[in-house]
């Protein structure tokens, strides 16, 4: 029994020295992960890719939009690899819940109830919910009205029935399906982001609507995080304050937007949302 243990033993000496032999040349160079030790650490944003012109998918299937350039220049800034992760908005929050990706870019309103879920950024842009409306429509009463599932525009509609008397409330996966039923005539009206709206009117991508009244409310558009990440929020809040100060912020808000931000306006907005920054374990 022992000449078996010894003859075992002195084969699998034989094998650990054949691997130390070969791994060098293949695992041991790739640091065990398969990456080097030169790349970055990746940070995972999430948004839904169907809200044009803040995020969609190009020809080739690859997120763009004013949000996919925003959330990859603040990961590069912040000394990542960003991945861009698409996925739909109903589950957005849970992914994030549940470490799918590290932050939402999507633009996503800044709620009291959302802030209870998790922390948000400084907001990195403002904008507000409007009414769009076939051409012709004069009176909101008894219309069929689109929104996406999971908005604070489908919350807005149901709080407020005196706005939309009698109206029968439809809910969509996305704007692009808002606009699809739009097109055949499955709803009358939508509610959506004014810069959203806006994009479809000047595309001719939802028929002939126009925006109907004033905006229903105003919008703080903020980045999401965990509870668990406080530190993520204060590099991206420091990220965007250099964005705005060397003008590359304008630049890609005027590349997908057309219009010029109102940087004084955001300015005066984020003193009102200090309060809501998490405090740093150093700082509490």
């Amino acid at each position: 029994m022992r000449k078996v243990k010894e003859g075992t033993q002195a084969v699998k000496i034989a094998m650990i020295a054949l691997l130390v032999i070969i791994l060098p040349a293949g695992f041991l160079s790739c640091g065990g992960t398969g990456e080097s030790e030169d790349e970055s650490p990746v940070l995972k944003l999430a948004m839904s890719g169907a809200y044009r012109p803040l995020s969609m998918t190009d020809a080739e299937g690859n997120l763009v939009g004013f949000d996919a350039d925003i959330a990859t220049e603040v990961a590069t800034r912040m000394g990542y690899e960003a991945e861009l992760v698409q996925t739909e908005w109903a589950g957005i929050q849970a992914g994030l819940q549940t470490s799918k990706y590290d932050l939402i870019c999507g633009s996503m309103a800044i709620t009291d109830e959302r802030l209870d879920a998790m922390h948000f950024s400084l907001p990195y842009y403002i904008s507000g919910a409007q009414v769009y409306v076939k051409q012709g429509i004069t009176d909101l009463d008894g219309l069929r009205i689109g929104v996406t599932e999971s908005t604070t525009y489908e919350q807005y509609i149901e709080s407020h029935p005196e706005l939309f008397p009698n109206a029968e409330v439809l809910r969509y996966d996305s704007e692009a399906q808002i606009v699809s039923a739009m097109n055949t005539d499955k709803i009358d009206c939508f509610v959506s982001d004014r810069i959203v709206g806006g994009f479809y009117i000047q595309e001719g991508g939802a028929g002939d609507i126009e925006p109907f009244g004033d905006l229903l409310y105003m919008e703080h558009l903020g980045i999401a995080a965990r509870k668990d990440s406080p530190e993520l929020v204060h590099e991206v809040n420091a990220t965007l304050e250099a964005m705005i100060d060397d003008g590359t912020y304008e630049e890609i808000y005027m590349k997908w937007v057309g219009l010029e931000p109102d940087l004084e306006q955001m300015r005066a907005i984020w003193e009102e949302h200090e309060v809501n920054i998490p405090p740093l374990e150093s700082e509490s």
